[in-house]
């Protein structure tokens, strides 16, 4: 059975689109060495924040690692979830830790598409969907 992955980051204040992709990037990237817990399928998007945070925080608990996604260090949540995974001994990954061939991404033929965003599956890279033209 492989261990389990927090996925943490930025997700409050954020467009719906844009946390789907970027964590529906990350458990592609993570899959093959963990099973991505991914917090935005266990949390309304509407719901309490500090409600929300003991979710997450319950969630993490049961994780044997956190991967700290793109933009994290400016989101409170993140931020916490982070210092409870560092406190308790947890493993702390970032992008680069997981993903060696990092510096070859060129985000062109990687990507998750949701809602008008799109995340590169190899780097976590987040931005606004290009519109795309019909070729008549």
């Amino acid at each position: 059975m492989k261990a389990k992955c927090y996925l943490s980051g930025p997700v409050s204040n954020q467009p719906t689109g844009k946390v789907r992709a970027q964590f529906m990037a990350a458990q592609i990237l993570v899959k093959d060495a963990f099973q991505a817990v991914n917090p935005t399928e266990n949390v309304k998007p509407d719901e309490d924040w500090g409600k929300a945070m003991i979710k997450c925080l319950n969630d993490l608990l049961d994780c044997q690692a956190i991967l700290m996604l793109p933009g994290w260090q400016e989101s409170p949540g993140a931020r916490i979830e982070r210092d409870f995974a560092e406190r308790i001994g947890m493993r702390i990954l970032t992008i680069e830790d997981v993903n060696p061939r990092l510096h070859d991404c060129e985000c062109d033929e990687t990507l998750v598409v949701v809602k008008g965003y799109e995340a590169c599956v190899m780097c976590g890279r987040v931005r606004e969907a290009e519109l795309k033209k019909e070729v008549a």
